[in-house]
């Protein structure tokens, strides 16, 4: 007898009329449904073709369940599927379970489970960012309130500087702070406030600034630290620093002149390292002349005392003979500068010749030798 429920028979193979299985037997599509279909009723614990009751290959609950289960297989492989995803170069992967860093992946290809167990952050760590504080450029006038800055020698003036930074570590920066772009903006804020806030106007307007820039990135690279931010301060850069509109004049006045006095003041110091450098020359030679001298006229006058002390010898030993001699070296001293004119008195009453315009002359000037004493 037929089944009701089945009216094209049981499912068998071979050839006959009354099989309407037979029509689709060379369908490799459907061979492979049910192919697919037996296995999963022997997964479910349902029963092979031709043994259920009044011969049928089995109901149609059979081959519902059947059916659902394959599509609850093939929504299990794309919920598996989902866990798949790709870092970038540059990038790194924070995979979450349940809220909680389990481990960070780098560039390629990755897989973390599917949600609701697990969840992947992909942040790009090699980017150098930028951050603007200060008067900007793109700041309104009636912003320029909030960059005023206030000098330790009690000063107002207008700055704008740029921040450069990078991710040292991405756990920290991404869950210790809710904001880290906006905790790093108020920091360096913070930090050029307290720097300039040690520094006078006038070194900030003129040569402090890259003082100013290195104290400012350490400084916030310490308040960054101690927040356990994981950043890194690349650059520090003031871009700006300048008196309010209201006395600019004035302050372009007050730094023309501290200009003027500096230039005064390198002049000085230059015609002092001038002048000061030749008169320790000339101090210096006029002493060592005068040193000289002194030795010079006492060694002369050693000498003489010496001539004097061998001459009162020699007169105390023979008076006749030190005064005799005392006498030739006197005259042969004085004759031998003075103009002489000898006459023989072996000639008689001859009257000699003489020329009176030789003796008016001066006569010429003769080295006085000096006589040893023996």
């Amino acid at each position: 007898m037929s089944d009701p429920k089945n009216p094209w028979g049981p499912r068998k193979s071979g050839d006959g009329p009354g099989n309407a299985w037979n029509k689709n037997s060379g369908n490799a599509a459907d061979e492979m449904i049910d192919k697919l279909q037996e296995r999963l009723k022997k997964m479910m614990g349902g029963g092979g073709g031709g043994q259920g009751s009044g011969g049928s290959g089995g109901s149609p609950f059979h081959q519902g369940a059947g059916f659902l289960a394959l599509i609850g297989l093939g929504a299990l492989v794309v919920w598996f599927a989902l866990g798949l995803f790709r870092v970038q170069e540059g990038e790194v992967g924070v995979v979450l379970r349940f809220g909680k860093m389990v481990r960070i992946v780098g560039p390629g290809l990755q897989y973390h489970l599917p949600a609701p167990f697990e969840s992947v952050r992909v942040q790009k760590v090699s980017a150098i960012n930028r951050i603007d504080g200060g008067m900007t450029a793109e700041a309104k006038s009636g912003d320029s309130e909030q960059a005023l800055t206030l000098t330790s020698d009690e000063n107002m003036v207008i700055i704008s500087y740029s921040v450069q930074w990078r991710i040292k570590d991405v756990s920290e920066y991404l869950f210790t702070a809710r904001d880290p772009e906006g905790l790093i903006t108020v920091a360096a804020e913070s930090a050029v406030r307290e720097v300039f806030g040690q520094t006078t106007a006038r070194s900030a307007l003129t040569e402090g600034r890259e003082g100013i820039s290195n104290r400012a990135h350490e400084l916030l690279q310490k308040i960054l630290d101690s927040y356990k931010l994981g950043v890194q301060i690349v650059s520090f850069q003031l871009q700006r620093v300048e008196a309010p509109p209201q006395v600019i004049e004035s302050f372009n006045d007050v730094q023309a002149s501290l200009v003027d006095a500096d230039r005064l003041k390198n002049e000085a110091e230059s015609y002092s390292n001038q002048i000061i450098p030749v008169a320790r020359g000339n101090a210096e030679r006029i002493k060592q002349e005068a040193q000289a001298y002194a030795q010079k006229t006492v060694a002369e006058a050693e000498g003489e005392a010496s001539r004097f002390n061998l001459v009162y010898t020699a007169y105390s030993t023979n008076k006749d003979v030190a005064l005799m001699r005392s006498y030739m070296e006197t005259m042969q001293r004085v004759l031998k500068s003075a103009p002489k004119i000898i006459l023989d008195p072996k000639i008689g009453n001859m009257v000699p010749y003489l020329p009176i315009n030789e003796l008016k002359k001066p006569a010429p000037e003769a080295h006085s030798t000096k006589t040893e004493t023996k």
